[in-house]
């Protein structure tokens, strides 16, 4: 009878630290959200690997474990869903930036041969007035594309970013909230283990280490805006320092 416990025992152990396992992925995923540069495909790969667990932890558990479980895994369930809404429109804002940057790329050839072109006619004493009348024409209109499209693509950009730092702040708060429920979810396991447990200093470290994260994501999130405002203004320097022709 010892035995038999022992091994009902340890089955549940493998099967709830699989479901342990599935659930950080899950939480872990909602954290990476924020971070554009992270493919959809890898985004969901470790939480896709690791989440037909938690259907054997609801074959197996306990009243109290399945009923934190199914609060949890609901819970995640929506903000997933949730998130990642608005994370696919954060991820085209990014794409549209991107494809409006090889615009200007484009752009700033074409108006540096054009001044070349300028430079050219100059040396070589050209005296076809309407030849050069035409390339400055050609050179101004590409200034002034490029000038537009730096204004219209740092607008888009400050908005990304604005939008993108709430986002990040809205991912935190959905982790940190998992995490509490990640808390009570422990707590029945380990009661239905008959492992000793003390809930109120493991909820209390759980607040503690998640207002460092806190403290922490306001830091970055500062230094982040600080960086952004510099380069733009650097931009901006370039921008005014270009050749206007002549």
């Amino acid at each position: 009878m010892l035995r038999t416990k022992e091994r009902d025992l340890d089955l549940r152990k493998e099967v709830y630290m699989a479901g342990a396992e599935a659930f950080h992925a899950g939480t872990l995923m909602i954290g990476n959200m924020a971070n554009l540069d992270i493919s959809q495909e890898k985004l969901e790969e470790g939480y896709r690997e690791k989440a037909p667990a938690i259907a054997k932890v609801q074959l197996i558990a306990g009243d109290k474990v399945m009923k934190a479980v199914a609060v949890a895994m609901g819970t995640l369930a929506e903000l997933i869903v949730r998130l990642m809404g608005k994370r696919i429109v954060l991820v085209a804002l990014k794409a549209e930036i991107g494809q409006l940057e090889q615009l200007i790329i484009g752009f700033s050839k074409t108006r540096d041969h054009m001044l070349e072109l300028m430079t050219q006619h100059n040396i070589e004493g050209n005296t076809d007035q309407q030849r050069f009348t035409t390339i400055q024409a050609n050179f101004e209109f590409e200034q002034k594309r490029i000038k537009d499209s730096f204004s219209k693509r740092n607008t888009m950009f400050f908005d990304l970013a604005n939008r993108q730092f709430a986002f990040a702040e809205e991912c935190m708060t959905a982790s940190q909230r998992l995490g509490l429920m990640g808390a009570d979810v422990l707590e029945a396991v380990r009661q239905e283990l008959e492992l000793p447990f003390d809930s109120k200093a493991y909820a209390e470290l759980v607040r503690e280490l998640q207002e460092k994260s806190r403290e922490n994501m306001a830091a970055l999130i500062r230094d982040i805006k600080q960086t952004i405002a510099n380069n733009l203004a650097a931009q901006q320097v370039d921008e005014d320092s270009a050749p206007k022709g002549k």
